[in-house]
């Protein structure tokens, strides 16, 4: 009766150890960062989505969300996605992407620090990058770089190009040679031995003299060229984009933003 008993002990301490491991593996996975309602993705492509979402988000203190509707609700999807947001998606700093399929549209927000670290402008420069993907049907693929391309640009401060070529580690380094090299050419060339032998060295001033000096004046040409005026004063007009900026939803959540065609 005794050993039964420290069996049901030690049986009830296994199956609580292996319910205190396992659940939390399995809660910190339930969040939701992938919405297909229009069934676009397979189910390996979300789960993949999914794994570097959570990755992004510890990375950078962002979630990154996907949303995709077939448009039969024949709303804009500036608004549906503004109420998913609020309906949603509780948490403060946000980057949601979102298309129609019905009417083509693609629309970035970024709400919180997404809003802060993703502007109107950076916003835009993702949504170019992963609209000739989707023009081709390559879902999977434009939001995988979604999430890549966003997360890279947050980590630099608003007002930073993150497409300047000197923030290219690339560039970084090929710079960081040439200005060694130049460095290095500089102090070798220092150090060799300088030539002191000048004509100075040979010249005897006192049996120098100057025997006779003649200027003689040949020719002036002067040559005249018309320059016409420009009488366009006023400069060419810039064509808009799709861009649509940020704006606020109806919870009264601030966002940057920018939607286009695919």
């Amino acid at each position: 009766m005794v050993v039964s008993k420290y069996s049901k002990v030690f049986l009830v301490l296994i199956i609580a150890f292996i319910l205190f491991l396992f659940p939390i593996k399995g809660l910190a996975q339930t969040k939701q960062f992938v919405y297909d309602e229009a069934n676009i993705l397979s189910n390996k492509e979300i789960n993949h989505l999914e794994e570097q979402a959570v990755k992004s988000a510890k990375k950078r203190g962002i979630n990154f969300y996907i949303l995709t509707t077939d448009g039969e609700h024949d709303i804009d999807i500036e608004e549906y996605m503004a109420s998913f947001v609020d309906e949603r998606l509780p948490e403060e700093n946000v980057i949601l992407v979102g298309i129609d399929l019905k009417h083509s549209d693609v629309m970035i927000m970024g709400f919180g620090k997404g809003k802060e670290r993703l502007d109107n402008e950076r916003a835009t420069m993702v949504r170019e990058e992963i609209t000739p993907y989707l023009s081709d049907g390559e879902f999977y693929k434009a939001f995988n770089r979604f999430i890549l391309t966003a997360e890279n640009y947050v980590k630099y401060r608003p007002g930073v190009n993150p497409n300047n070529i000197l923030l290219k580690t690339t560039w970084q380094l090929l710079f960081a040679t040439l200005l060694g090299g130049i460095i290095t050419f500089i102090s070798v060339r220092n150090v060799a031995p300088k030539d002191t032998t000048t004509l100075a060295t040979y010249q005897r001033d006192e049996l120098t003299k100057v025997i006779r000096k003649k200027d003689r004046f040949i020719r002036r040409t002067v040559s005249k060229q018309y320059r016409p005026r420009n009488n366009n004063q006023g400069g060419r007009g810039g064509g808009g984009g799709m861009s649509s900026g940020g704006g606020r939803t109806s919870g009264g959540r601030s966002y940057s933003g920018s939607r286009g065609k695919f």
